[in-house]
């Protein structure tokens, strides 16, 4: 559960309820230390994999410059627009 807890939003009750429920002080240390460690490769990680790739949407974001943003958003609606035709259409597929 403490490895779990680092990732969730709420995750900052699990300790407590810890304490509350007389855990092993040694034992619960020792757990979220590595806890720690697997929360922290997990976002470092993807950064050390794709650190080119990440270079490269940068530089293409500041060749665009201030036409980014809008370039961004016009490709999340078209995301988001797709994706709500095409629930739409297996909905209909379903349910003739």
């Amino acid at each position: 559960m403490l490895t779990a807890a680092k990732f969730l939003p709420i995750g900052i009750l699990v300790p407590l309820r810890a304490g509350a429920m007389d855990a092993d002080p040694v034992r619960f240390i020792l757990v979220d230390a590595i806890c720690s460690l697997l929360y922290a490769t997990f976002y470092i990680l993807p950064g050390f994999l794709f650190h080119d790739q990440l270079e490269q949407v940068v530089a293409f974001f500041k060749r665009v410059g201030v036409f980014s943003v809008p370039l961004f958003l016009v490709f999340l609606g078209g995301y988001f627009s797709h994706e709500f035709f095409k629930r739409r259409r297996l909905k209909k597929l379903r349910n003739p």
